[in-house]
């Protein structure tokens, strides 16, 4: 399997890289900021993330950027018939309402959180509000103070799943 990854020099970036690479997946794409690439020669400018897919028959994009940096590489996926797989947040109504609509198009795989034991975190704290229906319940997070969107499009979608279970909230 071949793969496009974007944002390439940052910190999930990097680790997509080097994953896949352990894993026997080639990674013939990787893009990011043209002031990110030239600090890195490895590194493409996304500029040319169209050309590229195409020219290295590119079998899916995975992205973990900005949401403007994730709706020009939507449409470069959508262009291309690419699949894409999103793991950025902080995505306003009207940037959401767009993914959606181009989901029409091209197989997109959106998450807010890719951990495993997220997803089962999500799943308990769900079956706890559902349980414990009396209780006051607050969702507080501490992350790195290289985390660009707070509260995290974790802890958005964990407070939804509880609110979900709650329909009285």
């Amino acid at each position: 399997m071949k793969i496009a990854v974007t944002g390439a020099t940052g910190q999930m970036g990097s680790n997509v890289i080097e994953k896949a690479r352990e894993r026997g997946l080639e990674v013939p794409v990787a893009v990011d900021r043209q002031e990110a690439v030239e600090k890195n020669s490895d590194i493409q400018s996304d500029e040319k993330l169209e050309d590229l897919i195409r020219e290295c028959d590119v079998d899916a994009i995975i992205d973990f950027t900005t949401p403007e940096a994730t709706l020009n590489y939507l449409q470069a996926a959508s262009n291309t018939d690419t699949p894409i797989v999103i793991g950025t947040t902080g995505f306003t109504d009207k940037q959401t309402e767009a993914l959606h609509e181009t989901s029409e198009d091209v197989a997109i795989l959106k998450a807010s959180n890719f951990s495993p034991a997220v997803r089962v975190l999500m799943e308990l704290a769900q079956e706890a509000s559902d349980k414990l229906e009396d209780y006051d319940i607050e969702i507080t997070e501490t992350h790195h103070n290289r985390k660009k969107d707070a509260p995290s499009g974790t802890a958005k979608e964990m407070l939804q799943r509880v609110k979900e279970t709650r329909k009285d909230t």
